[in-house]
């Protein structure tokens, strides 16, 4: 079992499954990867493993071949071998056609390399073990990105000496078309795996974040629109509190207190729904406020409970000019009864209509489940490289800068917000109700009610443990560690990385990339790629 020490800012050569199985419980804040897709590139023989089976058996290996579902022929020339532009490290990573692999004819047990699997269920079943031990890694405040493509099926008639995953027996030789699947047809190879971590992993799905390439991979394609995106999954395992912090005295704590005192835990606020007159009009009707119960006041608290860490204010995006723009002017009377831009309307416009405000943060807006990144130019021997600006929002938002070093409690963003006049009197403010033009002079919510002003929010600070006991970085991994992204940005953004990577070149080369980052020498970085 590896102790934290041994595997903060290391990167572990060895097989991923067997490495994470060395790893403490619940070390790991925030996981970011992209595993092997299946069938598509083959990384050499040195990355072989064993699969199930009996770890105890005298293996008996009966070899076959495995034919890729797609081949990168980068480097090689028209005959198949290695061209001469490809002189060099290209030559021994690009291009191959087939792999070698086996079974055991003793206990069924499968010697290859993740990724060359003879069918999708078994590559399904391979990378739910690791996904198991990632989820047990984990921090119960933890974030996990999988970037997973797709692939084609294929369109030969090859198929395996394997019950177990659906093929026939009497062959042996490779793989090329896919049981029950008809070619051309897409695998949904992320999709089904990602299912199968929900409902037998109970992992819990938030988002699905589309990386849309705008300089993608031409393709020659003519009976289908050429591929332009990958997806990435951002999954959690736990939605439960794990901890509490006050938004007023900034301290965390392990639960909010029993005796809550006024001033320190909570106070009286205006109420929201009935804007604190205890009452809502409804046509030519007065309506008993059902939050406040007439008071015109609601008891809020400063304490929040925190289930997973995630900073959105850390990875907002600017304001569209338009949004900005729009937000200065009431909306037309027949769009929403004379209410602004700056909330939207729940409920009928026959009277019964509620108000719920849209505030615009000056930090930026949400940046949404769609990133617009180009791909990254990558000169060294790896060609599943992704760029440093995907990972950086990931890092960001998930990974906490400030970890106490004694409780393990990640620090908090603290907001403040303000309201600014979005402009003057409207020429059509004659169209607006009594109650709007009272409020358009009003900086605070009733003016913001009626698009005449809007909503900013500001750091004003972090939380703290009240332990003293220091801050440290929280720790990214990588189990496919490859040519070294994740850990050259998470030393670009101050957090710790760890990473496992099976091939010992990729990790020589992802080592002095990081070194070079370190050092602060973007040259040397290039050079070391």
């Amino acid at each position: 079992m590896y102790k934290l020490k041994n595997i903060t800012n290391k990167i572990i050569c060895g097989n991923t499954l067997t490495e994470l199985k060395k790893f403490p419980d619940d070390c790991i804040d925030t996981v970011i990867t992209s595993p092997p897709y299946w069938g598509l590139r083959n990384y050499g023989e040195s990355t072989k493993t064993i699969w199930d089976g009996d770890p105890n058996c005298r293996h008996k290996w009966l070899d076959h071949n495995v034919s890729l579902i797609h081949e990168n022929r980068q480097g090689l020339g028209r005959s198949g071998r290695p061209s001469k532009a490809a002189a060099g490290k290209h030559a021994y990573v690009h291009g191959f056609q087939t792999a070698y692999a086996g079974f055991c004819e003793k206990c069924g047990a499968w010697y290859g390399q993740l990724g060359l699997e003879p069918t999708m269920a078994m590559f399904i079943d391979h990378l739910l073990q690791i996904t198991a031990e990632l989820k047990r890694i984990l921090k119960p405040t933890g974030i996990i990105f999988w970037n997973h493509a797709d692939a084609y099926a294929s369109t030969g008639t090859r198929r395996f000496d394997d019950n177990k995953y659906g093929g026939k027996s009497g062959t042996h030789c490779g793989r090329a078309r896919i049981d029950n699947y008809a070619t051309k047809c897409m695998l949904l190879q992320n999709y089904r795996l990602i299912t199968r971590m929900v409902d037998e992993q109970n992992w819990i799905l938030r988002n699905r974040i589309i990386w849309y390439k705008p300089n993608h991979m031409p393709s020659s394609v003519d009976d289908r629109f050429a591929n332009a995106y990958e997806t990435i999954f951002m999954l959690v395992k736990n939605t439960k509190v794990q901890y509490c912090y006050n938004e007023k005295t900034m301290f965390m704590a392990d639960s909010k207190p029993k005796i809550m005192n006024i001033g320190f835990d909570w106070e009286w606020r205006t109420c929201p729904k009935c804007n604190g007159k205890g009452r809502i009009k409804i046509k030519s009707r007065y309506k008993r406020c059902t939050r406040c119960k007439t008071t015109g006041k609601v008891r809020y608290t400063f304490w929040h409970s925190l289930g997973y860490w995630f900073d959105l204010g850390a990875v907002r995006v600017p304001h569209s000019i338009s949004t900005l723009k729009r937000i200065k002017y009431p909306i037309n009377p027949y769009g929403d009864g004379g209410m602004g831009i700056g909330c939207r309307m729940t409920g009928s416009k026959k009277g019964n209509v509620g108000h719920k405000m849209l505030e615009l943060n000056p930090m930026g807006k949400n940046p949404g489940d769609v990133w617009k990144i180009p791909t990254q130019a990558f000169p060294g021997a790896h060609f599943a490289t992704y760029p440093e600006k995907l990972v950086e929002p990931m890092i960001k938002s998930a990974c906490p800068e400030w970890v106490c070093k004694k409780c393990g409690k990640a620090r908090v963003r603290i907001k403040k917000t303000k309201y600014i006049l979005a402009g003057g009197k409207n020429a059509h403010s004659k169209n607006l109700s009594e109650e709007a033009k009272k409020s358009m002079t009003n900086p605070g919510p009733a003016g913001m009610k009626h698009g005449r002003a809007f909503a900013q929010h500001y750091t004003i600070g972090w939380t703290d443990c009240g332990c003293n006991a220091g801050w440290q970085g929280g720790i990214v991994l990588d189990p496919f560690m490859g040519s070294g992204t994740t850990g050259l940005v998470a030393v670009n953004l101050g957090r710790s990385y760890s990473g496992i990577e099976i091939n010992p070149d990729y990790i020589k080369m992802a080592e002095e990339r990081i070194a070079a980052a370190s050092r602060g020498d973007k040259k040397r970085q290039r050079r070391a790629a």
